[in-house]
């Protein structure tokens, strides 16, 4: 974590260009860290203000021997203390839920309980440690994915029940309004046990099964949720179930999972590069794992629970162990403008010429280095003509406004549009007003 600093105050001119280049597959690999204090497959993680929280699951083998009991417990790992501390518990004893992340709260949708499967969604609120419940998915549902993008959760794939075929429906809950509409266009083909990450504005879905308890799928696929389009991908080089993704950097992670029936060896890491359409092997784990939880905290990728084993169908132990992969996580923060001031921010008196204005900067940014700003634009508002002659940016900071308005109304406002960008081009943008009044004093 970075603490806020650098001020640029009044003149600092030029706008940087964003390149920010993929992260390599290659590296120091998985290191182990501290463990559970629960052994869990089929759990849900998510990451919330710089904490992974890992939900449910259940204790499906011990010992080599059928045990298959859930949970409901909340563990929190502190990557600064690197301990695990039992924080919370579910309203319900789940495994196959998902966890997502929105604006710090944390939701988890649908899962399974051994009898049921629920559509519901409760909100953890991991500041307060409380729970809400929220609307109900259009379905039950459970082995789906989730992921979040614009700041809705996109609900994909899965299964109503054990026994039940996969669905193909898309879903998608706006936390702001608590409610769901649902894709016009389904995945090209049903999947449950299937995984998904989020890559921009595009969801990369991969792997799975369908039928229920059929065949296992390489299948990857990706949806633009701007053109709520669908477009086929180049496969994964095995065909998987069970695995789990995450995004970093614009590389997709997918994370153990079993291979075909046919072959008897749990999956590592394959590394999808969306850009050339391309999957790599990545660096192979300390533990081969299937039905774990992945989540992206800080610099580092995290692989939780699930079960371990050398081979298949030889039943693997449910596990508690947890991996971790060192990744150079991008800086996302845009720069904080905290005052944009004209001088002078009244214009009089309006004889149609084009007056100097110097505007001054107050902003900061997370990386300690000042941003670089300048004027970007001026926009103008009059109730009478407006010409693109009465304003000429001449300078960072300096701009000519003409001192002009309508006759018959009320005044003209100048808004000066400053940008602020960072090293790596995050940005933000504030304005300062300039005024032309109708009359004097006002």
């Amino acid at each position: 974590m970075r603490t806020r600093g650098a001020l640029l105050r009044l003149g600092v001119a030029g706008l940087l260009a964003w390149t920010v280049a993929g992260l390599s597959a290659s590296g120091p690999g998985w290191t182990e860290t501290a463990t559970m204090q629960e052994r869990r497959a089929w759990p849900a993680a998510a990451e919330s203000g710089g904490k992974l929280y890992v939900f449910g699951g259940n204790l499906y083998i011990l010992d080599q021997q059928y045990v298959n009991t859930y949970t409901n417990t909340v563990e929190e790992y502190d990557p600064a203390t690197g301990a695990w501390t039992s924080v919370s518990q579910m309203p319900h004893s789940l495994r196959s839920e998902t966890a997502v992340t929105v604006d710090g709260t944390i939701y988890i949708m649908g899962g399974h309980d051994g009898s049921s499967t629920y559509n519901d969604v409760w909100a953890f609120d991991p500041v307060t440690v409380s729970w809400l419940p929220k609307a109900p998915m259009p379905i039950p549902r459970f082995q789906h994915a989730a992921v979040v993008v614009h700041g809705l959760v996109y609900l994909i794939g899965g299964a109503s029940g054990p026994g039940s075929e996969p669905v193909a429906r898309v879903d998608v809950y706006d936390p702001v309004t608590d409610s769901w509409t649902t894709e016009a266009d389904p995945m090209p083909e049903p999947r449950w046990s299937l995984a998904a990450a989020a890559v921009g504005s595009r969801i990369v879905v991969a792997a799975g099964q369908s039928p229920f308890l059929g065949q296992y799928s390489s299948r990857t696929d990706d949806f633009d949720v701007d053109t709520h389009a669908w477009t086929s991908r180049e496969p994964l080089p095995a065909t998987v179930t069970g695995l789990t993704m995450v995004a970093v950097n614009g590389l997709v992670y997918a994370i153990g999972g079993i291979y075909d029936p046919g072959v008897t060896q749990f999956a590592g890491t394959y590394v999808f590069d969306p850009a050339a359409n391309h999957w790599a092997d990545g660096p192979e784990p300390i533990r081969r794992r299937v039905f774990a939880a992945s989540a992206v905290v800080d610099d580092g990728i995290y692989a939780i629970g699930g079960m371990v084993a050398s081979d298949f169908p030889s039943w693997p132990d449910t596990t508690n162990t947890v991996e971790r992969l060192a990744v150079a996580v991008p800086d996302t923060t845009p720069p904080v403008i905290s005052e944009v001031r004209a001088d002078p921010s009244v214009l009089w008196r309006p004889n149609h010429k084009l007056l100097p204005v110097h505007v001054g900067v107050v902003a900061s940014d997370d990386s300690g280095q000042p941003p670089s700003c300048a004027i970007s634009r001026v926009t103008v508002q009059d109730e009478g003509r407006v010409d693109p002659s009465d304003w000429q940016i001449v300078g960072p900071f300096s701009v000519l406004l003409r001192a002009e308005r309508a006759g018959g109304g009320s005044g003209r406002t100048y808004f000066v549009i400053v940008r602020c960008e960072d090293a790596v081009g995050n940005g933000a943008e504030s304005l300062a007003q300039v005024v032309v009044p109708h009359s004097r004093g006002k």
